[in-house]
């Protein structure tokens, strides 16, 4: 019997009907992003250039989405923002507990403190290899945490709100 090593396996957890939203406000990064993931295999990589385009984005979605990865700074919208408003259940087609991937240029300790609150999957600082990358989409397509909407909805988010409701 043949069985698959673990690597060859992980690969897998990214192809085939695997979707995946990226945010950044930079477009030359999300270009670059945009071809590590379907370098991975990943066939469905939706783009918005800033929180607020991602919300508007997912509020009209109409298929399921599997992972977003975001930036955290960004002009109309930060990535906690974004991040919050999945964990709270404000998008119909995508689930609270979703691989959710923060992107940043520098770790900020408040940020990274909010995000483990909010239950992020993964937190990677910029310059992005398709190491850091795929390792990222793995372990955040495998973490398994129980939804707390009360906990989420107690959190402060620094920044305007993204979300019309906020």
């Amino acid at each position: 019997m043949v069985t698959q090593s673990e690597p060859a396996a992980n690969d897998q957890l990214l192809k085939g009907d695997f979707s995946v939203l990226i945010v950044d406000d930079d477009i030359a990064f999300l270009d670059l992003l945009d071809a590590m993931l379907k370098s991975f295999g990943v066939k469905t990589v939706i783009r918005a250039d800033s929180g607020l385009n991602a919300f508007a984005f997912l509020s009209s979605l109409r298929q399921r989405l599997d992972c977003i990865i975001s930036d955290l700074k960004m002009m109309n919208g930060n990535g906690l923002q974004l991040l919050k408003d999945v964990r709270m259940g404000a998008f119909k087609m995508i689930r609270p507990d979703a691989a959710f991937i923060l992107l940043t240029a520098i770790k900020h300790p408040l940020a990274v403190t909010t995000a483990g609150q909010l239950d992020v999957s993964g937190y990677i600082t910029k310059p992005v290899t398709e190491d850091a990358l795929k390792a990222a989409l793995i372990k955040a397509r495998t973490k398994y945490f129980p939804l707390d909407f009360k906990k989420y909805a107690a959190i402060q988010v620094p920044g305007d709100p993204v979300s019309p409701r906020a």
